[in-house]
């Protein structure tokens, strides 16, 4: 009798423990496919127009220093730039594509700023990887703007500042440090006020 009770006891052990086998498998497969969703969803993510007005993503402190990271481009006859060239001055990075109609409205206040600031750097980074070298050209041909233009053909500069909607504008001081970051179209009064917190004194 108590062998019967001791078989049926560890029969019922045995079905126990695979029955936890098989819900804890499955819930690991499970975490791990959601985890690997996540994974492929953050990797394809793609450049987006931004539609909402001008907002100030970040307002940096004087304690919150954050220099602007380096990077490699190309000048338009595809000639290899670096960020680092320009140090000295402070520059206005504006990241667009010839397929953003806000990035375009804004190409005009650039190019008047660009004019009227010979002691700021303008750089207006193309995202050339979504775009193509060929509108790029013909959109600066039929406008006459003399701006700099960099493609970023590699992506370097759009991963290193995070850029994920466009229009997206940095402000950089003479120093090297990240001032402001703007994105969304931006007016000729709010591009002022911007470039204002660079100007050199």
């Amino acid at each position: 009798m108590n062998k019967k009770i001791t078989l049926a006891v560890s029969a019922i052990v045995t079905v126990g423990c695979f029955v936890g086998l098989y819900f804890l498998y499955n819930g690991l497969t499970k975490d791990y496919k959601e985890k690997e969703t996540e994974t492929t969803t953050a990797v394809t993510t793609t450049i987006i127009e931004e539609e909402n007005p001008a907002t100030e993503k970040t307002l940096f402190y004087p304690q919150d220093v954050i220099k602007a990271e380096d990077f490699v481009a190309y000048d338009i006859d595809g000639n290899e730039v670096n960020l680092s060239d320009c140090y000295g001055k402070p520059i206005v990075l504006n990241f667009w594509s010839t397929w953003c109609n806000h990035c375009k409205v804004e190409l005009p206040l650039f190019e008047k700023a660009y004019k009227e600031n010979p002691d700021i750097t303008f750089i207006m980074i193309n995202i050339t990887a979504a775009d193509d070298i060929k509108l790029v050209k013909e959109l600066l041909e039929k406008n006459g703007y003399t701006f700099t233009v960099w493609l970023d053909s590699d992506v370097d500069a759009t991963a290193k500042y995070g850029v994920s909607s466009i229009p997206a504008t940095f402000f950089i001081d003479k120093d090297g440090n990240i001032v402001n970051h703007t994105v969304g179209e931006m007016d000729e009064t709010t591009l002022e006020k911007r470039l204002e917190m660079i100007r050199e004194k």
